[in-house]
């Protein structure tokens, strides 16, 4: 499995050091100081651009739940599945539903979830990492995969997987939906 995010954050990234430095060798070749001043606020503009297009479609999920399903989302995360790419990924007091960008939507009544969790899927790509032991000049290294956060949900024979960041905030919201909230439970150590 590989980072569907990178190519989203390469292209976002692309974006804004066009931006940036378009508005910078404009600015040069018009000799403009409003296009210097523009480039310099491009650093603010283009990521808080991105963030309210991700808000934007975050809502207009929530708010498709809210007019075709008639249930409340209670909380929505960003998500990508293998067959259907990104959408999001949203629990109700009724459901687990992912609405994806193309596609048709995948709705799981709640009672019908035999197993739920996170864990880590491995993604083809390693990782070697060495540290120094104190100042002996030797070294210890190991390799190990690269993991990525999967959030899963199974009903009855079929398990549904989806790349999430807030895989445990999701699993933690479902667990107070079913009412088994263990966030106050203290420790003993």
């Amino acid at each position: 499995m590989y980072n569907p995010y990178m190519p989203r954050f390469l292209k976002r990234f692309a974006v804004f050091l066009g931006c940036f430095f378009g508005c910078l060798i404009l600015a040069s070749i018009l000799d403009s100081l409003f296009l210097l001043v523009l480039s310099i606020f491009t650093v603010v503009i283009v990521p808080v651009y991105f963030k309210m297009k991700d808000t934007k479609e975050k809502n207009a999920c929530i708010e498709m739940i809210r007019r075709e399903r008639n249930q409340n989302s209670t909380y929505t995360v960003l998500a990508y599945h293998n067959d259907l790419e990104f959408g999001y990924l949203s629990l109700t007091d009724k459901s687990l539903t992912f609405v994806p960008k193309k596609g048709e939507i995948i709705d799981i009544p709640l009672e019908t979830v035999t197993n739920y969790g996170f864990k880590g899927v491995g993604t083809g790509l390693y990782d070697t990492r060495t540290t120094n032991i104190g100042n002996t000049g030797m070294q210890i290294s190991s390799t190990q995969e690269v993991k990525a956060p999967v959030f899963y949900v199974t009903v009855g024979e079929e398990t549904y997987e989806w790349l999430v960041h807030k895989h445990s905030k999701m699993f933690d919201a479902i667990q107070k939906s079913e009412g088994k909230d263990r966030s106050k439970l203290k420790s003993n150590y």
